[in-house]
């Protein structure tokens, strides 16, 4: 009886289908985008199920526009499970042609207010819909988003393979690991476990060579945090498959739900994340940006490997909002939980960068705009220098002090690459009536290595032989900066001004002759440490001899004959700096760039 009852329906108001009745109805059909039953096209579905990943014939294309959508693309479908599947490009080209209609046409303010609210909450960043809530002239607020244009990263290293062996010394504990434990029983067990570990390297290298883009599925996820940690607003990108370097082009819209509504990004698929974060980025409060503090919000930016079964987690970029803002569009090094530049697992093992714009439309009224910043003329300024430290604040605050010298007195270009803590200190000197002074992230955080109970203890002891451990380790600590401070030289020779002059610190000399020697630039050192640089004058020590609080020990001397000299410093030095079995030596670093072995 109802089905008869409908058909009449149909038959009276002389349509075909429900669908037409609403269309009919709301009179919208070109700017309602719906499924082929009338509901609203509102979910984006990510992951196929279970049945679908095992079925190889499993296919689904754009209902609107014909085209196949691969297995892990995005698509967009309405919430009643219906099979309709639109892609992105056809999303993003419906609502291009709604703001494109209604800029044209005199449509009144609850028109225009009525179809923003049917606008899905993670496209609100997007230019169209910014366009479209500017043609409201009444003054009605409606929810707003800022957008966060993620291009592409760089150099996203594969999680599984993340550690800290390389190339040969890789290979070797693949093969000869399962051979070692197989030789608990005996010769036979030994030969067995070699022929496992051989069989799982040649799989490991069969799985590199299907892939040679890579094997990590990356994915980025936004977060805006208040001053206390709170989470304001959160959204995530799509998963890259395959991609070692993934190009998004993918507007992030923050927040991407409405306000109140926490299960929008369990949605997204946010599952994945590890460490109780889920409930903390499920809890965002979607509060609108025209109601968070631009001066204490911070964004963080996280990029996860979601091809990996435990922790994916690769490394993160935290930001003052205002920052972001302003910077408009930049990269960004993205480091790993110790404070280190995250590095590529492919030699030259280069770092990780990310590459952030915002969508200028979308800022509330009241923020600042993006000021870019313009290339320097390459005769603006005479000489370029390049000057790299890494440390305290100790270590760079005298680089800052020369770096104002020769910008204020000689009008050259200084570019600062240090630790990102030192951001803010080399910002507010950085202000001069000639040259200029520009910072580049190295990786690393001394300052919060130094809180540790292992350094304070060795800040405290008051013996010969620590301290000349603790110096004679001095830049070993520091090599895994190696390829970031190269990647900056070379991005710089794309600039109207090149570097001229690379200016190192006590704990990278041996960093900066490669950097020096690969790139083709003059060298010279700023040294602060007079006791560090080699005399042939027995009196010159490295180390000043300490005498315990009773007096001279037999202790004490044994110390002061073996653990002050130059000699020693430089016998310990090149053990530190030259182990084969650590994760970086001069020796490897130096033949990643076809470099012969020096002493450095």
């Amino acid at each position: 009886v109802a089905h008869l009852a409908q058909c009449l329906l149909f038959s009276v108001a002389g349509v075909s289908s429900p669908r037409a009745l609403n269309v009919m109805a709301t009179g919208t059909q070109k700017h309602n985008l719906v499924c082929k039953n009338g509901h609203p096209v509102v979910k984006l579905k990510e992951h196929l199920h279970l049945h679908q990943k095992l079925n190889p014939w499993h296919r689904a294309e754009c209902n609107l526009c014909g085209v196949e959508i691969g297995r892990l693309e995005p698509r967009w479908r309405c919430m009643h499970h219906c099979r309709y599947n639109v892609c992105e490009h056809c999303v993003d080209k419906h609502w291009s042609g709604v703001v494109q209609d209604f800029s044209t046409a005199d449509r009144s303010n609850t028109t225009i207010a009525s179809l923003a609210a049917k606008v899905p909450p993670q496209l609100r960043g997007k230019k169209e819909y910014n366009q479209l809530t500017g043609l409201i002239t009444d003054g009605r607020h409606l929810p707003g988003a800022i957008g966060i244009v993620l291009k592409q990263a760089w150099n996203v290293p594969e999680k599984d393979s993340s550690g800290h062996a390389h190339g040969k010394a890789k290979a070797g504990a693949t093969i000869l690991g399962p051979a070692a434990a197989g030789a608990v029983l005996g010769p036979h067990g030994a030969a067995a476990g070699l022929v496992v570990g051989a069989a799982a390297y040649g799989i490991g290298r069969g799985i590199a060579a299907r892939h040679p883009e890579g094997e990590c599925d990356p994915v980025v996820l936004v977060e805006v945090l208040d001053a206390d940690g709170e989470c304001l607003a959160a959204t995530r990108s799509h998963i890259a498959s395959n991609a070692r370097n993934p190009v998004w082009n993918q507007v992030l819209s923050l927040p991407s739900a409405d306000e109140g509504d926490t299960r929008q990004l369990r949605h997204l698929g946010c599952h994945f994340r590890t460490g109780g974060k889920l409930a903390k980025l499920a809890a965002a409060s979607n509060i609108s940006p025209d109601q968070w503090d631009f001066d204490s919000t911070t964004v963080r930016i996280t990029l996860y490997d979601t091809n990996c079964s435990l922790d994916q987690t690769l490394g993160e970029v935290s930001m003052p909002l205002s920052q972001l803002v302003r910077r408009g569009e930049a990269k960004y090094l993205v480091s790993d939980a110790r404070g280190d530049a995250l590095l590529s697992t492919v030699p030259p093992y280069m770092p990780c960068e990310i590459s952030l714009s915002l969508v200028e439309e979308s800022l509330p009224a009241s923020w600042p705009r993006p000021t870019p910043r313009p290339a320097p003329a390459p005769d603006s300024y005479p000489y370029h220098v390049f000057m790299m430290t890494r440390g305290t604040r100790g270590d760079v605050q005298p680089f800052l002090a020369l770096a104002r010298g020769l910008a204020e007195q000689l009008g050259w270009m200084v570019t600062i690459c240090t630790e990102l803590t030192a951001y803010d200190l080399v910002k507010k000197y950085s202000n001069v009536s000639r040259g200029k002074i520009r910072f580049k992230p190295s990786g690393g955080n001394t300052e919060a290595r130094m809180d540790t109970l292992e350094a304070q203890f060795l800040l405290r002891t008051r013996t010969e032989f620590l301290q000349m451990m603790a110096l004679s380790h001095s830049e070993a600590e520091f090599f895994s900066s190696a390829t970031v401070f190269l990647h900056h030289v070379l991005q710089m020779e794309k600039e109207p001004k090149p570097v001229d002059l690379i200016m190192f610190g006590f704990t990278l000399g041996g960093v900066a002759s490669i950097v020096s020697e690969f790139c083709q630039k003059p060298l010279v050192g700023f040294i602060l440490q007079p006791s560090c640089i080699p005399s042939k004058e027995e009196s010159w020590k490295a180390i000043q001899a300490i005498d315990g609080p009773n007096g001279r020990s037999l202790v004490d001397i044994i110390e002061e004959v073996a653990f002050t000299s130059h000699g020693s410093l430089k016998f310990l030095k090149a053990i530190a700096e030259k182990n084969p079995f650590a994760s970086w030596n001069i020796n490897m670093l130096r033949k990643l760039f076809n470099l012969e072995p020096r002493d450095t």
